[in-house]
């Protein structure tokens, strides 16, 4: 997977400010094309949790989200 910097956008700084995210893609939900993607591996330590988002824009539903995070400790 090709990864992009965080700071490209806004979106994915935001998600990737949480500590626990490995990484994430965002698909169109038309083109099902990847749009956005980044991931930082040397976060993965032990088991790793996968969850897929929508991804909304003005009300409509502009693409998903699939985001690999290690699970939350309670820290």
């Amino acid at each position: 997977m090709e990864s992009q910097p965080p700071v490209s956008s806004p979106l994915l700084a935001s998600v990737m400010e949480d500590g626990r995210v490995i990484s994430i893609r965002v698909t169109d939900t038309q083109s099902n094309q990847v749009f956005l993607s980044t991931q930082r591996g040397e976060r993965r330590i032990g088991g790793v949790s996968f969850v897929q988002k929508p991804v909304v824009y003005r009300g409509e539903e502009i693409g998903r989200s699939p985001w690999s995070s290690i699970p939350n400790t309670g820290h």
